[in-house]
């Protein structure tokens, strides 16, 4: 009958309607994820690139902290000096670090400590040293509290046994 033609005419033109609207929705979705793919692929690409610089990178930061450490380890050493990093390991002057005195050990891990907080922390105003002269002659301690002293911190906290870094202090408190 008509009225059944009908009917099923409405049906079919609105099940033609959900299926156009549905395509609607999942061309949108495809669209949303080609510009998500497109976004992911150029992130995948920065990652490549930056990790492809990763040891150009590494090696100017490795040079900068390590002339920094080389200028204070100078410094305390009181004669020029260069702490460089290689396929074994790190030198000074040439000479592997296992090779060196305690109190050269001691000026070492200082100069170390403070290019460190220098290099990385520029704005860094406190400094905690434990024992950083344990094993220093009285000429080295007398040179690392001068670069102590020099190396622009707000605050530095020492604990030591040593009386010569007695001078370098604003406060003191004897335990």
């Amino acid at each position: 009958t008509v009225q059944q033609t009908g009917e099923a005419f409405r049906a079919a033109l609105q099940a033609h309607q959900v299926a156009v609207e549905a395509y609607a929705a999942s061309q949108a979705r495809l669209a949303a994820f080609q510009t998500e793919l497109a976004a992911t692929r150029l992130h995948n690409q920065v990652i490549k690139r930056i990790r492809e610089a990763r040891p150009a990178v590494a090696d100017q930061i490795w040079a900068l902290v390590l002339s920094t450490v080389s200028q204070y380890f100078s410094k305390i050493r009181g004669r020029p000096s260069a702490v460089l990093r290689g396929d074994k390991g790190f030198t000074a002057d040439g000479h592997p670090v296992k090779a060196l005195s305690g109190s050269t050990k001691d000026s070492l891990g200082l100069a170390i400590r403070l290019a460190l907080a220098k290099t990385f922390l520029p704005s860094l105003g406190f400094l905690i040293l434990d024992e950083p002269t344990s094993a220093c002659d009285k000429t080295r301690t007398q040179a690392m509290g001068g670069v102590l002293a020099a190396a622009d911190f707000d605050q530095i906290l020492l604990v030591t046994h040593s009386d010569e870094l007695d001078c370098f202090a604003t406060n003191l408190i004897q335990l």
